[in-house]
């Protein structure tokens, strides 16, 4: 409905991307409930025919894709491939810092809408994707969770703002990004 509205913000590619991560995600969850091999692959092929179908049915609906402006941080990102470095992540609050640096840490992410993504930078820093792309995706999930406005904030209380499309502010997901990796949490692939 939104790409026939034209109000949804996200190029094919980047849409494409975060269906078959997601439902990919959902086969394997299946696996760990004894799917059959055969059948988790037979699952894997109708999912990805399935999105590629409905993405080339569409695609003359999505738009282009987001042209950011020129910048070192641009180039930053374009450069800086994250991997996890355990299999969960710790919780914003309990990233240990001086109290001067945790109170900034935490001032950028709520200022920044960071916090409602936080946990997910980890889940798709999977040593593959640059941070720009990992940031594309983040767009698309908060997003989503823009359009459900009940969702409040634990830590500040705010209401999350109906917005129509969001642009991440790079220089705060990198700031974000330097202190998950100083933790340990995340590492240059």
């Amino acid at each position: 409905l939104r790409l026939l509205e034209s109000s949804w913000p996200f190029c094919l590619a980047v849409t494409e991307i975060w269906l078959l991560t997601l439902l990919s995600g959902s086969i394997r969850s299946l696996e760990k409930f004894g799917l059959d091999r055969s059948l988790k692959e037979s699952l894997q092929g109708e999912v990805q025919a399935a999105v590629a179908g409905w993405c080339g049915r569409w695609k003359t609906f999505f738009p282009e894709k987001i042209i950011r402006k020129q910048s070192k941080s641009l180039q930053r990102a374009i450069k800086l491939i994250l991997c996890r470095t355990t299999m969960g992540m710790t919780m914003p609050p309990e990233i240990k810092l001086e109290a001067e640096e945790s109170r900034q840490f935490l001032d950028i992410l709520y200022s920044h809408n960071l916090d409602l993504v936080f946990l997910r930078i980890a889940y798709w820093a999977d040593g593959k994707r640059n941070l720009l792309e990992i940031i594309e995706l983040l767009e698309l999930e908060i997003d989503e969770l823009y359009r459900d406005t009940s969702i409040a904030r634990t830590g500040s209380g705010s209401l999350i703002e109906m917005k129509s499309g969001v642009e991440l502010d790079l220089e705060a997901v990198l700031y974000v990004v330097d202190v998950i990796t100083r933790s340990g949490l995340l590492k240059s692939a």
